[in-house]
């Protein structure tokens, strides 16, 4: 797939603003509350350096049209470091162009680079399409039923 003027790379502290309206776009798509500040935040630490995760950014001529989000972790199930995709967008006006796709297929190149044994992602239970999506790049469903506990407002 060849897709003219698109670039995907690493993102950077100069791309912080220009990427907070696509999370916004994202939380209000699987309705989730968006805070700038805490993003702004979130953003500034994995583009610092790559302790904690990654975020990729997709540029089609100049306009940034999507985004990843890659967080590690470790697992005495699977021996060793696994990736979570927390999240993943692509501007309604570029979807179904195929950029999703190329953008993950760079992230897992990557999470490979690093020797990652696992990557995981979640959908919300609506999201047919999406698991459609991550289906034919090899994810599978798993039985487990995540669970959370936040301590954001502590």
């Amino acid at each position: 797939l060849k897709l003219a003027c698109m670039e995907i790379r690493r993102a950077e502290h100069s791309d912080i603003e220009a990427l907070l309206p696509l999370v916004a776009d994202y939380c209000l798509a699987d309705d989730h509350v968006f805070n700038s500040d805490g993003v702004r935040y979130a953003l500034s630490v994995l583009c610092e350096s790559d302790t904690h995760g990654t975020a990729w950014v997709m540029e089609d001529a100049g306009e940034l049209v999507g985004y990843v989000t890659v967080a590690w972790s470790f697992s005495l199930e699977i021996y060793g470091r696994e990736a979570v995709l927390d999240e993943v967008f692509i501007a309604d006006r570029h979807r179904n162009k195929g950029y999703g796709r190329a953008l993950l297929e760079r992230v897992l190149e990557d999470c490979r680079s690093r020797s990652m044994k696992r990557v995981f992602l979640e959908t919300e239970a609506p999201n047919v399409l999406a698991r459609e999506v991550y289906s034919r790049l090899g994810f599978e469903r798993q039985d487990s039923i995540w669970m959370s506990i936040d301590f954001i407002d502590d």
